[in-house]
């Protein structure tokens, strides 16, 4: 029986293995699940620590906290006006995606780490990261989600009530397949990538997170021994012979 805590130490070893001992081959990191995966919380509580300091020296980008500096310490994004908010939030992707091209074309020698909802539909984040890949970057993708699109929303809701970012309801199960749908095609693009669920109602919940797959080039080289329906489908876009340790 395969464990999830077992998938985690794998997907860490084979970082760090990446990585190599002098820590020259620079990573390109992307943290990808739909709104109210956890996707930041899984990166920072889990897998950052696991690096010590190493972690600190590459870039982190997240629109969201472009917005949050903006506003400043404290701000309830309830009580901006939405329009303001709407400006700045595409404002804030628009820079971190040009920052990002940035990094990847003209700065190959330092790592970095950003997020994303993963949902564009034209495929253009997975592009980036064929391009980070020939430029000689350790791509990586931590990929986070959960199985059902009515938990992920009843979280944003939460999370809205409390004053940071909420997302409607429609986009949000606009977004959900589309999500699903890129991280079938970077698997087949990236170096290491674990799937990790976090189908628990409440994201709060110690070890509520995962891991439940690790791809290696384009094949599974583990994963627990129950594999959760998103990840079966995220899966399915690998060679029949790469996935016959699914328990189908």
């Amino acid at each position: 029986m395969t464990r999830a805590n077992e998938v985690l130490a794998h997907f860490l070893d084979a970082f760090i293995v990446g990585l190599d001992p002098d820590g020259k081959a620079y990573p390109m990191v992307v943290v990808a699940g739909p709104n109210g995966s956890g996707k930041s919380t899984f990166w920072h509580q889990v897998v950052k620590p696991r690096f010590w300091g190493l972690a600190e020296s590459w870039e982190y980008l997240n629109a969201d906290d472009l917005v949050r500096e903006e506003l400043g310490t404290g701000v309830r994004l309830d009580s901006v006006n939405q329009a303001a908010l709407k400006e700045l939030q595409l404002h804030a992707q628009s820079a971190l995606t040009l920052q990002r091209r940035d990094l990847i074309t003209n700065e190959p020698n330092n790592g970095f780490v950003y997020e994303t909802v993963f949902s564009d539909p034209q495929g253009e984040k997975v592009n980036e990261l064929e391009h980070g890949a020939k430029q000689g970057f350790l791509t990586v993708g931590v990929l986070v989600c959960a199985d059902s699109i009515d938990v992920l929303i009843e979280r944003v809701t939460r999370r809205a009530a409390d004053g940071d970012h909420g997302v409607d309801v429609d986009r949000q199960r606009a977004r959900y397949p589309r999500v699903l749908e890129n991280m079938k095609k970077a698997l087949r693009v990236l170096d290491l990538a674990v799937l990790v669920d976090n189908s628990m109602d409440d994201m709060h919940i110690k070890g509520a997170f995962r891991a439940v797959a690790v791809i290696q080039s384009g094949r599974l080289t583990l994963c627990v021994d129950q594999v959760p329906d998103w990840a079966r489908e995220v899966l399915s876009s690998l060679a029949s012979s790469n996935t016959t340790g699914i328990d189908r």
